[in-house]
Protein backbone atom coordinates (compact mmCIF):
# COMPACT_ATOMS: atom_id res chain seq x y z
CA UNK A 1 0.00 0.00 0.00
CA UNK A 2 1.13 3.47 -1.07
CA UNK A 3 -0.19 5.75 2.00
CA UNK A 4 -0.63 9.49 1.37
CA UNK A 5 -1.59 12.63 3.04
CA UNK A 6 -5.58 12.63 2.56
CA UNK A 7 -8.27 16.05 3.25
CA UNK A 8 -8.98 14.30 6.50
CA UNK A 9 -7.61 10.85 6.35
CA UNK A 10 -4.84 8.81 5.09
CA UNK A 11 -5.59 7.90 1.47
CA UNK A 12 -4.06 4.83 -0.72
CA UNK A 13 -3.22 5.33 -3.93
CA UNK A 14 -0.15 4.98 -6.19
CA UNK A 15 1.49 7.83 -7.15
CA UNK A 16 2.15 9.91 -10.51
CA UNK A 17 -0.83 7.64 -12.02
CA UNK A 18 -4.62 7.19 -12.82
CA UNK A 19 -5.53 4.89 -10.00
CA UNK A 20 -8.16 5.99 -7.70
CA UNK A 21 -8.06 7.34 -4.63
CA UNK A 22 -9.18 5.17 -1.97
CA UNK A 23 -9.57 5.82 2.46
CA UNK A 24 -7.12 3.67 4.33
CA UNK A 25 -10.12 3.30 6.60
CA UNK A 26 -12.05 1.61 3.91
CA UNK A 27 -9.05 -0.43 3.16
CA UNK A 28 -8.28 -1.87 6.15
CA UNK A 29 -11.72 -2.77 7.46
CA UNK A 30 -12.37 -4.56 3.85
CA UNK A 31 -8.97 -6.54 4.54
CA UNK A 32 -10.47 -7.39 8.55
CA UNK A 33 -13.70 -8.31 6.80
CA UNK A 34 -11.92 -10.70 4.84
CA UNK A 35 -8.80 -12.07 5.67
CA UNK A 36 -9.11 -15.13 7.24
CA UNK A 37 -11.54 -16.20 4.80
CA UNK A 38 -9.68 -18.47 2.73
CA UNK A 39 -6.68 -18.97 5.25
CA UNK A 40 -6.28 -18.81 9.21
CA UNK A 41 -2.54 -17.73 8.33
CA UNK A 42 -1.15 -14.51 8.59
CA UNK A 43 -1.85 -11.07 6.54
CA UNK A 44 1.12 -9.01 5.84
CA UNK A 45 0.76 -5.70 4.69
CA UNK A 46 3.48 -4.04 3.06
CA UNK A 47 3.33 0.01 3.30
CA UNK A 48 5.37 2.66 2.42
CA UNK A 49 4.40 5.62 4.54
CA UNK A 50 4.35 9.06 2.73
CA UNK A 51 2.33 10.86 5.24
CA UNK A 52 2.85 14.43 7.47
CA UNK A 53 3.61 12.94 10.82
CA UNK A 54 -0.23 13.79 12.25
CA UNK A 55 -2.00 11.44 9.36
CA UNK A 56 0.90 9.03 9.96
CA UNK A 57 -0.80 9.19 14.13
CA UNK A 58 -3.91 8.70 12.23
CA UNK A 59 -2.85 5.83 10.16
CA UNK A 60 -2.01 3.97 13.40
CA UNK A 61 -5.29 4.81 15.09
CA UNK A 62 -7.13 3.08 11.83
CA UNK A 63 -5.05 0.27 12.00
CA UNK A 64 -5.41 -0.43 15.57
CA UNK A 65 -9.43 0.60 15.45
CA UNK A 66 -9.84 -2.28 11.98
CA UNK A 67 -7.95 -4.92 13.11
CA UNK A 68 -7.83 -4.77 16.98
CA UNK A 69 -6.24 -7.53 18.94
CA UNK A 70 -5.20 -9.53 15.54
CA UNK A 71 -2.68 -6.16 14.21
CA UNK A 72 0.71 -7.69 16.02
CA UNK A 73 1.85 -4.80 18.18
CA UNK A 74 4.20 -6.22 20.69
CA UNK A 75 5.86 -9.83 20.84
CA UNK A 76 3.92 -13.21 20.85
CA UNK A 77 3.69 -14.88 23.82
CA UNK A 78 6.31 -16.96 24.14
CA UNK A 79 8.36 -15.43 22.17
CA UNK A 80 9.20 -12.74 24.25
CA UNK A 81 12.99 -11.68 24.84
CA UNK A 82 14.35 -11.31 28.05
CA UNK A 83 15.24 -8.11 29.36
CA UNK A 84 18.12 -6.10 28.08
CA UNK A 85 18.14 -9.12 25.18
CA UNK A 86 17.20 -8.90 21.88
CA UNK A 87 14.11 -10.91 20.15
CA UNK A 88 16.41 -13.89 18.92
CA UNK A 89 13.71 -16.18 17.50
CA UNK A 90 10.24 -15.25 15.67
CA UNK A 91 7.17 -17.05 15.56
CA UNK A 92 6.35 -19.40 13.03
CA UNK A 93 2.86 -18.86 11.39
CA UNK A 94 1.60 -21.45 12.92
CA UNK A 95 1.65 -18.87 16.33
CA UNK A 96 0.53 -15.86 13.83
CA UNK A 97 -3.23 -17.83 12.66
CA UNK A 98 -5.55 -15.07 12.77
CA UNK A 99 -3.04 -11.99 12.90
CA UNK A 100 -1.86 -9.07 11.07
CA UNK A 101 1.74 -7.77 10.44
CA UNK A 102 2.53 -3.96 9.28
CA UNK A 103 5.99 -3.91 7.24
CA UNK A 104 6.06 -0.26 6.78
CA UNK A 105 8.69 2.47 5.38
CA UNK A 106 8.07 5.80 6.31
CA UNK A 107 9.63 8.04 3.48
CA UNK A 108 9.52 11.15 5.08
CA UNK A 109 11.72 10.73 8.41
CA UNK A 110 15.64 9.93 8.09
CA UNK A 111 18.34 9.19 10.29
CA UNK A 112 21.47 12.10 10.63
CA UNK A 113 24.84 10.95 11.37
CA UNK A 114 24.37 11.36 15.33
CA UNK A 115 21.27 8.94 15.38
CA UNK A 116 18.71 11.68 15.51
CA UNK A 117 15.34 11.82 13.26
CA UNK A 118 15.15 14.76 11.17
CA UNK A 119 12.71 15.23 8.20
CA UNK A 120 13.82 13.78 4.63
CA UNK A 121 15.96 16.42 2.39
CA UNK A 122 13.70 16.55 -0.83
CA UNK A 123 14.73 14.56 -3.80
CA UNK A 124 13.95 11.27 -4.46
CA UNK A 125 11.64 10.62 -1.31
CA UNK A 126 9.44 13.28 -3.46
CA UNK A 127 9.08 11.15 -6.60
CA UNK A 128 5.81 9.42 -5.25
CA UNK A 129 7.30 6.22 -6.63
CA UNK A 130 6.29 3.36 -4.89
CA UNK A 131 9.42 1.28 -5.85
CA UNK A 132 12.40 1.54 -3.87
CA UNK A 133 14.58 0.88 -6.92
CA UNK A 134 14.04 4.86 -7.40
CA UNK A 135 16.01 6.34 -4.44
CA UNK A 136 19.49 6.56 -4.14
CA UNK A 137 21.46 3.40 -1.95
CA UNK A 138 22.81 5.52 0.92
CA UNK A 139 19.59 7.13 1.32
CA UNK A 140 16.99 4.23 1.29
CA UNK A 141 19.60 2.71 4.11
CA UNK A 142 18.12 5.73 6.37
CA UNK A 143 14.54 5.20 6.06
CA UNK A 144 12.99 4.37 9.40
CA UNK A 145 10.54 2.10 10.20
CA UNK A 146 6.69 3.44 10.92
CA UNK A 147 6.23 4.16 14.46
CA UNK A 148 3.90 2.37 16.66
CA UNK A 149 4.16 -0.74 15.78
CA UNK A 150 6.52 -4.03 15.78
CA UNK A 151 8.19 -4.73 12.43
CA UNK A 152 9.56 -7.85 11.56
Amino acid sequence: MDIYDGDTEPQIFHGKTLTSKVSLREVCHCINKYAFVASPYPILISAEVHCGLVQQDMVAEIMKESFGDALVQKPIEGHKPEPGQELDILPSPEDLKGRVLLKAKNLNLVVDSSGKEKDAPKGPYDTESSSTDDMDIARAEQVLKCKGFLLW
